[in-house]
Protein backbone atom coordinates (compact mmCIF):
# COMPACT_ATOMS: atom_id res chain seq x y z
CA UNK A 1 0.00 0.00 0.00
CA UNK A 2 2.81 2.41 0.87
CA UNK A 3 4.20 2.09 -2.65
CA UNK A 4 0.85 3.20 -4.09
CA UNK A 5 0.77 6.50 -2.20
CA UNK A 6 3.23 8.35 -4.51
CA UNK A 7 1.40 6.89 -7.51
CA UNK A 8 -1.94 8.14 -6.20
CA UNK A 9 -0.46 11.57 -5.56
CA UNK A 10 0.89 11.62 -9.12
CA UNK A 11 -2.49 10.60 -10.51
CA UNK A 12 -4.15 13.40 -8.55
CA UNK A 13 -1.70 15.88 -10.06
CA UNK A 14 -2.42 14.60 -13.56
CA UNK A 15 -6.19 14.64 -13.08
CA UNK A 16 -6.06 18.15 -11.63
CA UNK A 17 -3.97 19.30 -14.59
CA UNK A 18 -6.43 17.97 -17.18
CA UNK A 19 -9.41 19.19 -15.17
CA UNK A 20 -10.79 15.76 -14.30
CA UNK A 21 -11.99 14.71 -10.85
CA UNK A 22 -8.67 13.85 -9.22
CA UNK A 23 -10.22 13.07 -5.84
CA UNK A 24 -12.75 10.35 -6.62
CA UNK A 25 -10.53 7.68 -8.18
CA UNK A 26 -7.72 7.72 -5.58
CA UNK A 27 -10.33 7.55 -2.80
CA UNK A 28 -11.77 4.40 -4.38
CA UNK A 29 -8.28 2.89 -4.54
CA UNK A 30 -7.54 3.72 -0.91
CA UNK A 31 -10.88 2.41 0.38
CA UNK A 32 -10.57 -0.73 -1.75
CA UNK A 33 -7.12 -1.44 -0.34
CA UNK A 34 -8.32 -1.26 3.26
Amino acid sequence: MEALIPVINKLQDVFNTIGADGIQLPQIVVVGSQ
